[in-house]
């Protein structure tokens, strides 16, 4: 945290506990995202409603509902000084859903040979690389079932 002075520092470790990241922001000039995201990465609890991180606000609402497909949660979680957690959480209140990777047809081949030939869901998601509830999903999908055992 280079950007900070060690003064700057002492100050969100002393405040950050008792007072908001808007007031500490307004103290040192930077804004309350940079404070929140210094208070973290120094492992310093917010006193300010328990223990848990302030509400969103709607700026930050916004950021996340033009950038989140785009840029991603790491990318999202350093500019607004928020947890990855707390960024995925928020993005999915919004309505906003996760990149996922489209089945192909060579997916859908091996997922055909491996359910109907009785392989265990879990050895078929390792094998494309799919969570087992995707798996049963895109089986559901195609009309796919298993094999008599």
């Amino acid at each position: 945290m280079t950007w900070m002075t060690d003064d700057d520092l002492e100050t969100i470790r002393d405040l950050y506990p008792v007072t908001t990241a808007e007031r500490i922001g307004d103290i040192l000039g930077r804004s309350a995202g940079v404070i929140r995201q210094a208070a973290f990465r120094m492992r310093v609890a917010s006193g300010c409603g328990a223990s848990q991180a302030p509400r969103f606000t709607a700026r930050q609402d916004a950021v996340i509902q033009a950038e989140y497909a785009r840029v991603g949660t790491a990318a999202l979680s350093q500019r607004l000084g928020r947890s990855p957690a707390s960024i995925r959480s928020r993005a999915a209140r919004l309505g906003l859903a996760t990149a996922r990777r489209p089945w192909t047809h060579e997916d859908d081949s091996t997922l055909r040979a491996m359910y109907c030939g009785g392989f265990p869901v879990r050895d078929i998601g390792i094998r494309l690389r799919r969570t087992g509830p995707a798996v049963r999903t895109r089986a559901g999908v195609l009309g796919l079932n298993r094999a008599e055992q």
